[in-house]
């Protein structure tokens, strides 16, 4: 892909998900500013960030563009995000102030997506969204409390955990010290204050608010019609059944992708073999004791010497080797038992909560009932989706699969059976076989929402893009070009 095009698409992606701007997380979202975007997939980089140029020798006040004849972006708004997605890009091994013509490029893509962002916000104020009901008042006050309270819980988090390690760290001083680090990051202004950065989100929480009112309210007639739905079915159908056909595998992290978020629509078909299982999980406590591990690395290595001694004698028909073999198992023993005694200890509060559940299992408890109790698989206990069960199949391994144990436990069952109580790597585990998955194609009546949904939402974006690009393009918008050419320079 060509670089200027690759970077146009990263650029609006990262305005999009709002990376390095704090004002746009969502209440899931962690706050940033202070930390730098990574990705493994993307190029390092060595450069050290730097101000793109000397601030003194420009005017930030300038103008960069006005709606109306009023001034909506000045060159220091500008400036501000340039200076950050210079950095962001960097990171990603870009350097987007490398020549003229990719410098440009880079800032007509910037100024873009923010004049844009300020005649969707202009046009939502012309036509009254900003005159918010009493009950919008209460869901944009609650909003702004979700938003202000997130960014004080995640940096006081961190605060306790450089606390724990530093008897020096006053909590409540470094909570504001890197609350501080992130408005001045997210508002180019060092004299920033906690006061100034609430004001600055909340006023960017009711920016939202009000574009999504608007947004709502000017798509709320797009919809797909049941000649679309069906087409798409038809279409999904065909290529699904290709897919799973010669990728069985693929389905299970397909379906638990989609069962996790349902969003988008399901695989249309379900290839054989593929069955439900709950788990009632049961983590161990910490790490495990350096005293295993010491025991587990000497074990090793008395292993080691044991077959090398032994193969020695083997070999050469002697028993040369025969009192020194006798004394590794004699240490192998001792130190096999001191690991596990040291693993008992690690392991029993597990097993006495497993067996607990265990035991209300075998007294005729109910299994899904005790799993919603007991188990710590957060798959189960976060995803409304998976009451039904998690998708597992010993005939193929996907990318996100049960471990080995789990799989091995699985193969011993019969359909409504549970497991005894077994350890995988992670903690210990009851699983119960649910149902298997019926094989094939679904219907349109099983899917058809979920085909609705998306077209529909395809169908609102088109009507948005569409609007949007008329109210950029009315004679409203003017860009003062030669501004923001100075920056990078």
């Amino acid at each position: 892909m060509n670089t200027k095009k690759l970077i146009a698409l990263l650029l609006c992606a990262a305005m999009a998900a709002s990376i390095l701007c704090a004002c746009q997380l969502s209440d899931t979202d962690t706050p940033s500013g202070t930390a730098e975007p990574t990705d493994p997939a993307a190029p390092a980089s060595t450069a050290e960030p730097t101000d793109t140029d000397n601030s003194a020798e420009l005017d930030l006040t300038a103008a960069v563009a006005k709606i109306n004849g009023e001034t909506v972006l000045t060159l220091g708004d500008v400036k501000t995000m340039f200076d950050m997605y210079v950095e962001y890009f960097a990171n990603y091994g870009y350097d987007v102030i490398s020549d003229q013509a990719t410098l440009e490029e880079f800032q007509d893509d910037l100024i873009n997506l923010m004049v844009q962002d300020k005649v969707i916000e202009a046009k939502a104020r012309e036509l009254g969204y900003a005159n918010f009901t009493d009950e919008q008042k209460a869901e944009l006050e609650s909003r702004i409390a979700e938003k202000i309270d997130g960014l004080n819980s995640y940096y006081r988090d961190i605060a306790e955990q450089e606390a724990e390690t530093d008897e020096s760290v006053n909590v409540d001083e470094r909570m504001n010290e890197l609350i501080l680090e992130e408005a001045i990051a997210n508002m180019g202004d060092e004299n920033a204050t906690y006061e100034s950065y609430c004001a600055k989100l909340s006023e960017d929480v009711e920016v939202e608010y009000l574009v999504e009112l608007m947004r709502n309210d000017l798509t709320k007639d797009a919809a797909a019609d049941e000649v679309d739905i069906e087409e798409q079915f038809n279409t999904n159908s065909m290529t699904d059944m290709d897919t799973y056909n010669n990728n069985p595998e693929y389905y299970k992290d397909d379906e638990d992708a989609y069962e996790a978020s349902l969003e988008g629509v399901p695989p249309l078909f379900v290839p054989k073999d593929y069955h439900r299982i709950y788990d009632i999980y049961v983590a161990y406590e910490g790490d495990i004791p350096q005293e295993c591990t010491d025991a587990k690395t000497a074990m090793n290595n008395l292993k080691t010497e044991y077959c090398t001694l032994a193969f020695d004698d083997a070999i050469n028909g002697t028993s040369a080797n025969a009192a020194r073999i006798a004394e590794i198992i004699s240490e192998y023993k001792a130190k096999q038992a001191e690991y596990d005694k040291y693993y008992a200890e690690y392991t029993a509060s597990a097993y006495e909560k497993i067996n607990a559940a265990y035991a209300r299992l075998e007294a005729g408890e109910d299994f899904k009932a005790v799993m919603a109790d007991v188990t710590e698989n957060t798959d189960f206990t976060e995803i409304d989706a998976y009451a039904d069960g998690m998708l597992i199949s010993n005939s193929y391994t996907s990318s996100s699969d049960w471990s080995t144990a789990v799989k091995d436990a699985f193969a011993k069952l019969s359909l409504g059976q549970y497991s005894q109580v077994f350890e995988d790597t992670s903690g210990l585990h009851i699983i119960y076989y649910v149902s298997d998955e019926k094989a094939g194609s679904k219907t349109l009546d099983e899917v058809h929402d979920a085909i609705a949904a998306t077209l529909t939402a395809d169908k609102k974006d088109e009507v948005w893009n569409a609007l949007t690009e008329e109210w950029l393009n009315d004679g409203s918008v003017e860009l003062v070009t030669e501004v923001y050419r100075q920056l990078g320079k």
